[in-house]
């Protein structure tokens, strides 16, 4: 349940930033009027299926395919021996040294179950299905390694062979600081060791693509993208075709959480719309998406710190193994993401990253990329520490936080914003109150407690790989095209982005008309991840709307035939040398030097780099009731206030807290892709089983904005919100779970350990 927290924000000086304006797409969606990947339709459409590995590890011995080929409306199929045996990596990063290629198109010896073996193309999806079910497989089942603990024995066979001589992928460190003496100076010793499970990102629109390779060569790819070019590269690498000859396509997209942000299924769409030669959809069922998309990573991390009596701590060490299935991936970005976040002071620090090949599911990008993780185990440890040396865990934290100036251990940049004591004195007063309105309950039968944790996370890739770049574009009447190549996967970045560039170009929002996600039409973006697009596009998007200003007043200089120094732009009007109008909006100016012998298209843009990546801060409290005959938990309240700089727009700020605790409520209490090992397959392929909460499962929370922070670095001084969001709740729930029952909590999800009703449940 939502509460909403009313906080009075001033923002002197803006118009249109800081506003809560409703989003541009709220009316197509909430009409059902959004075209999203399946709606898209063309003349001859064909359909295509892959047939999928039921086993987590196999070599293929036979195919039979002549009953499949009988099949009415049969098409064609294509094998690995019909494709390039180049192999990629699915991954939608930039290259680097990190991003090893080591995956197939199609393989006949799959490494996990879901993989890829072959797919059919036919008139229809029913002929489709009616095909695979005819198709006669034989398998050789081989003995899977699941779990990091046996991918790492000496005897455990390779996963994969042409990149390693063992199973790990990467092993990385980051120091900082001389650790050993940290530890000896340190007048107390905390360790602790901490499991997170792998799970889904549960998005509504299952991963669909509609694909066409046409006869001119041309490849034209719709599909629910974050990283569009970074595909149109990977495709273009993989299938030897010049990037300018291939189009990806956004359409409205159903939630992406990072799942987006790799190569699905397009390449083989694109190869059996080829064999067809029609255009080929390729929809996947939600059953397929559980298990071949891609997961969040199984953690297993050690976490040790010391500290002196007051809190001050000497000395940290972080172990962190990733579990990343057969198929490197995002998975050693990923590891060295969450060791770049630590957000306390420290004399000295260490962290290792070790990325580990199974033949679990694959892991990938999800919301949040290792920070969740990571930050589980620290903020248990540092309540631990808090109760142990008596000391107020709120304070603790606050006395020991890094602050502007300072930088995180690990991290190459300053920070330059900082509104973590804000955010906690926020929180704390909606406590005071929740508690004040609703007493907390402690008897025979219950007993309820509050806990704290602190998060922070990125605005753009912590290693600043981030590069945007917008075009905005001036129609005759002074309306205003802006053009970005960012993707606005349903948290209303095209809002925002309008927002911005309304505010640099001193108009209203309703001139603004955004463009966007198409690499056949708008400019180069790196992509939707890391919490980039209000920072890096937005930073891109004000310099495009500054340049047009200058273009405007080379133009009017021209129209009135003066020097440009004697064009003014000041306070959003151009003072021209007209007496009988003398100063002009933008509008005006464009309307004014659009026609006639001196006329000109008005056209800026802009480009930005990423110099830094600041970083968001949270505090999140949440309060538990246990019962000590059943051990029954429940979750009441969840309170999260951020620091994301100046909030664009507060509503979709607070809009991104509620999703972001919602998502993490259930990571944390319930929802496992759980793994049998007696059949050596995962079981929870279908939302049946793999419990996520409902709304009425879901604890009150409440949502607030730290309304005295600007960053310098970012556009009208804003930072991120998308991934911070869920990134403090699960450590936040467990401690007050542990001060509630008395229990330590090491492991994810709560349900493992402690009875946690859910709606459904009750319902029985």
């Amino acid at each position: 349940m939502s509460k909403q927290v009313n906080s009075s924000r001033d923002n002197p000086g803006f118009k249109v930033v800081g506003e809560s304006v409703k989003r541009s797409d709220a009316l197509l969606k909430t009409m059902g009027l959004a075209e999203y990947t399946d709606d898209i339709d063309f003349k001859g459409l064909a359909y295509g299926v892959i047939l999928r590995s039921p086993y987590s590890r196999a070599k293929v011995e036979l195919l039979d395919d002549s009953e499949a080929k009988a099949v009415p409306g049969f098409i064609g199929l294509i094998t690995p021996d019909c494709v390039t045996d180049r192999l990629y990596n699915s991954s939608g990063n930039p290259p680097s040294s990190l991003i090893i290629p080591d995956e197939s198109i199609l393989s006949w010896e799959p490494k996990y179950m879901g993989d890829r073996i072959l797919a059919v193309v036919a008139d229809s999806e029913e002929a489709c299905h009616l095909a695979i079910r005819r198709l006669k497989l034989i398998y050789h089942q081989l003995d899977p390694i699941i779990t990091v603990k046996d991918a790492l024995k000496a005897d455990a066979p390779q996963v994969q062979t042409a990149v390693t001589d063992d199973n790990v992928m990467k092993h990385l460190i980051f120091e900082e600081g001389d650790l050993e003496k940290g530890f000896s100076e340190a007048e107390f010793l905390f360790e602790g060791s901490f499991q997170t499970q792998a799970v889904h990102h549960l998005y509504l629109e299952p991963t669909s693509v509609v694909a066409n390779w046409a006869p001119d060569g041309k490849i034209t790819v719709y599909s629910p993208s974050q990283t569009l070019y970074q595909e149109r590269r990977i495709l273009s690498e993989l299938l030897s075709v010049p990037e300018s000859d291939i189009r990806i396509i956004k359409p409205e997209v159903g939630g992406g959480f990072g799942a987006r942000q790799q190569l699905h299924n397009q390449h083989v769409a694109i190869l059996l719309s080829r064999l067809a030669g029609r255009p080929v959809k390729l929809l996947n069922t939600r059953e397929e998406d559980l298990c071949s998309s891609s997961t969040r990573h199984e953690t297993e991390s050690t976490i040790k710190i010391g500290v002196k009596k007051d809190g001050t701590i000497t000395a940290v060490s972080m172990k962190n193994y990733l579990n990343g299935g057969p198929y490197i991936t995002h998975t050693p970005t990923v590891a060295a993401a969450a060791g770049k976040k630590f957000q306390y002071k420290t004399q000295s620090y260490r962290y290792d990253g070790i990325s580990v090949y199974t033949n679990s599911l694959t892991a990938g990008a999800m919301r949040g990329y290792g920070n969740l993780q990571l930050v589980f185990g620290r903020e248990i440890l540092m309540d631990r520490i808090a109760r142990e040396l008596n000391l107020d865990p709120v304070e603790m934290r606050l006395a020991h936080h890094v602050g502007e100036g300072d930088h995180f251990p690990g991290a190459d940049y300053d920070i330059w914003s900082c509104g973590i004591e804000e955010c906690a004195r926020k929180a704390q007063a909606i406590r005071a109150k929740v508690d004040a309105d609703s007493p907390p309950g402690n008897d025979d039968t219950w007993s309820t407690s509050w806990g704290v944790a602190f998060a922070c996370h990125s605005s753009g890739p912590s290693n600043r790989d981030g590069l945007s770049s917008a075009v905005v574009m001036g129609n005759d009447d002074g309306s205003i095209v802006l053009s970005i190549g960012s993707a606005d996967i349903g948290q209303g970045a095209e809002t925002v982005m309008a927002q911005i560039a309304a505010e640099a170009l001193g108009i209203k929002l309703e001139d603004i008309h955004v463009n966007a996600a198409d690499t056949g039409s708008t400019p180069y973006d790196t992509g939707t991840f890391a919490s980039s697009v209000t920072f890096v596009c937005g930073n891109a998007v004000k310099r495009a709307c500054l340049d047009m200003r200058n273009e405007l007043r080379a133009g009017l200089a021209h129209y009135y035939q003066v020097e440009e120094d004697l064009i003014e732009d000041s306070d959003g009007l151009f003072k021209v040398p007209d007496p009988d109008k003398p100063y002009l909006s933008l509008k005006e100016a464009i309307n004014r030097i659009a026609f006639g012998l001196k006329g000109m298209v008005v056209i800026g843009q802009g480009s930005y780099k990423a110099l830094s990546s600041p970083p968001p801060f949270a505090v999140c409290m949440a309060r538990a009731q246990y019962n000590k005959l059943t051990t029954q938990v429940n979750i009441t309240d969840i309170i999260e206030v951020v620091d994301v700089g100046t909030a664009i727009n507060p509503d979709q700020v607070k809009a991104q807290i509620h999703g972001g605790v919602s998502m993490s409520y259930g990571y944390t209490m319930m929802e496992d892709l759980e793994y049998n090992r007696r059949v050596q397959k995962v079981h929870t392929t279908d939302l049946l089983h793999f419990k996520a909460p409902l709304m009425n499962d879901m604890p009150n929370i409440y949502a607030d904005i730290a309304e005295n922070v600007s960053d310098p670095s970012g556009p009208f001084g804003a930072k991120s919100v998308g991934e911070l969001a869920q990134v403090p709740v699960a450590p936040a729930i467990a401690n007050a779970i542990s001060r509630a029952a008395g229990i330590e909590i090491n492991t994810m999800p709560i349900s493992r350990i402690l009875a946690v009703p859910t709606f459904d449940r009750r319902l029985r």
